[in-house]
């Protein structure tokens, strides 16, 4: 096979199947275990789309190449972190509520190291074959650490935020030396890294205890409650509302890129101009839409400026809705940036896209930027869509209230 660019084409294929794979999927509840069944679907679906593309007939000289490796591997790998990432924060967000907890559910970043392991050693092999499995079961635990990870940042957070949660691994029946090890009781100051992990066909049980009674087991996450904090519990629920404290709910500010990546139909539809467009002068915008026709696909109109200075025309029609694009560089600039965006919308409203370029930002300092200006300027549901680094980095959904 002579040793043309394959990776573009290898990407779209190999990421077409994957969100094929993944069309009707999405947690079935905001639970744990429906947490960890997504991850298993994720990864799962991941691993299937690799191995129908990958192939020692697919590959150039038959071996995985780092330059194919680091531009098809890594972005479905980020992906398939983003999806679970999310989903397994909404589940702590919902422990920390139904604990009564007023704090953020802390959603991890994709460790690129693990990414790397996994790249190094398909690209170490001169035959792709003999390291196709470095793209199956390694990818699905991928998918599933993920879980793992919320789980051990939020009890870490918990435990700074003044709180003592406490992690109990107990081994059960006959175990291995390690695990034995490893059995007992840690507050959140002295959990053993290991504590979180699980070798093959271990059946350890490893429980989170918010500090109030009651515990989750890690993996299989059923709850457990002492009988005098179930007492308590309940003597609250049918205590007088006088007694009870009512926080107003903060703007509603939803985290939809896993809508978007499931609905993703890379390449397909079409990119078009109105009379007379500037395609020089507006590279920015004509760069952006082929980002956005090859990552999510879709017909893709680019506006011309009103003539009229009174108007103000938005970039795109996308998907028949009305897009702006406004290029930032920091969190705080998105809000000058949205409130110009949301008056050339307002028509037909789509949503505005963020491109951050090659700049470095923070996701919760981002929303909280987000929340407080569509809340004083939007009266529409709109989509805020961010780009930083070339990759598709959040998409918040905000919805006004009627």
């Amino acid at each position: 096979m002579d040793k043309q660019d394959i990776a573009p084409a290898l990407l779209g294929r190999i990421r077409a199947d994957f969100l094929r794979l993944l069309r009707n999927a999405a947690p079935s509840a905001a639970t744990y275990p429906a947490a960890l069944d997504y991850a298993d679907l994720v990864g799962g679906a991941l691993a299937e789309a690799f191995r129908l593309h990958l192939s020692a007939d697919t590959l150039p000289d038959g071996r995985m190449y780092w330059n194919i490796a680091d531009r098809v591997l890594r972005p479905l790998l980020e992906e398939d972190h983003a999806l679970v990432a999310d989903a397994a924060a909404a589940v702590q967000q919902q422990l920390n509520e139904a604990a009564g907890l007023r704090l953020l559910a802390q959603r991890v970043p994709v460790d690129e190291d693990r990414i790397d392991g996994i790249l190094n050693k398909v690209c170490a092999a001169e035959h792709y074959e003999d390291v196709a499995y470095m793209l199956d079961e390694p990818v699905r635990t991928f998918s599933r650490m993920a879980v793992d990870d919320t789980l051990k940042a939020n009890v870490q957070f918990q435990g700074r935020a003044g709180l003592h949660p406490r992690v109990v691994r107990r081994t059960t029946g006959s175990c291995c030396e390690w695990c034995s090890r490893l059995a007992g009781s840690y507050d959140y100051l002295h959990v053993p890294a290991d504590v979180y992990r699980r070798h093959e066909r271990c059946r350890c049980k490893v429980e989170y205890d918010p500090g109030d009674g009651r515990r989750q087991n890690v993996w299989d996450k059923k709850w457990t409650e002492d009988p005098e904090a179930l007492q308590a519990r309940k003597g609250f629920a049918e205590s007088p509302l006088v007694t009870k404290v009512r926080f107003p709910k903060e703007a509603s500010l939803q985290n939809v890129l896993p809508e978007y990546l499931r609905t993703a139909a890379p390449g397909v539809g079409s990119i078009s101009y109105d009379a007379g467009y500037d395609m020089v002068r507006h590279a920015n915008e004509v760069k952006t839409a082929q980002w956005l026709h090859a990552h999510l696909g879709g017909d893709i109109v680019l506006l011309n400026e009103a003539n009229n200075y009174k108007a103000m025309t938005p970039d795109y029609i996308w998907n028949d809705k009305l897009w702006d694009l406004k290029t930032v560089s920091t969190e705080k600039s998105a809000n000058s940036a949205v409130r110009h965006g949301l008056k050339q919308i307002q028509e037909n409203t789509g949503g505005i896209i963020l491109n951050y370029e090659q700049n470095t930002i923070s996701l919760e300092t981002l929303k909280d930027v987000l929340r407080k200006r569509l809340t004083a300027s939007a009266t529409q549901d709109v989509d805020i869509l961010v780009i930083c680094k070339e990759k598709l980095f959040t998409v918040q959904r905000f919805t006004a209230k009627k």
